[in-house]
């Protein structure tokens, strides 16, 4: 009979199962981290768990939050172009200057904002199809890793140089793709691309752009009322859930104001 208070030594194969069964309770708990997510007219947001992007990212170290204005990010949704693989395959802008413009500002709150252990997801709503990808930043470079372009998903072959994507992403300066270590050799992935956190150039349709052509509202006059209070319910919105602080929605809610006035 154990004395009162002894405690009696666990048998050999629970104590060797004992840190399996630790390690396993806390990868649980850590991919079971709430993911934030926001829905705007055609454009998903959500914050998504490091350890849930796949092996690579995930052994990543992420510098966040991310240090980049607007102006920035904006330079590198303008820069940002693909190829299609067809013979006859044109090379395209994977955002449209409009759609660039209904989500620049938002993005870039995300990733000023975003955990150590968050990477952002994006999905947007085109004309011609689902725009959907990552964004995050490691290494003083910010990394965009596209899942699909225009509704075409990116498929990668394991086989260097042979190209079984409808479409593959082009390079500009600052930019380069990322490369992983395969059996077979080093495999370029041509939808994921990394980039200088400042591009050492401009895109043309970032310098050419007036306010005018930027919102084409301010032409035509002053906003609406159903149009304004449609952008002040979003902009509520935006700080309900965090996105936006208190000083950042009292600015824009009175930028909003004075221009219907």
């Amino acid at each position: 009979m154990p004395e009162i208070g002894s405690h009696r030594p666990l048998p050999a194969t629970a104590a060797w199962l004992l840190p399996f069964l630790v390690l396993g309770f806390l990868t649980s708990a850590c991919q079971s981290t709430p993911e934030r997510k926001l829905e705007k007219e055609g454009f998903t947001l959500i914050y998504r768990n490091q350890s849930s992007a796949g092996s690579e990212i995930a052994e990543m170290r992420l510098d966040h939050p991310v240090k980049i204005s607007e102006e920035e990010l904006t330079n590198h949704l303008l820069s940002l172009r693909y190829e299609e693989s067809s013979l006859l395959g044109k090379k395209r802008y994977v955002f449209s200057t409009r759609d660039m413009h209904e989500f620049s500002a938002l993005l870039t709150k995300a990733l000023n904002r975003a955990s150590a252990k968050h990477i952002v997801h994006f999905s947007v709503e085109s004309s011609k199809g689902i725009v959907e990808g990552d964004v995050f930043a490691s290494g003083n470079k910010l990394h965009w890793r596209f899942h699909a372009v225009q509704g075409m998903e990116f498929s990668n072959s394991s086989f260097p140089g042979y190209r079984g994507s409808p479409w593959r992403l082009l390079l500009r300066k600052g930019q380069k793709y990322q490369v992983t270590a395969k059996l077979l050799g080093d495999q370029t992935q041509e939808n994921w691309i990394i980039a200088d956190l400042t591009l050492p150039e401009k895109d043309r349709r970032l310098t050419q752009e007036t306010p005018t052509a930027r919102n084409p509202a301010s032409a035509a006059g002053a906003p609406d009322r159903a149009t304004l209070e449609k952008k002040l319910k979003a902009l509520k919105q935006f700080r309900e859930k965090g996105l936006i602080d208190e000083r950042d929605y009292q600015r824009k809610k009175k930028e909003l104001l004075d221009g219907m006035l």
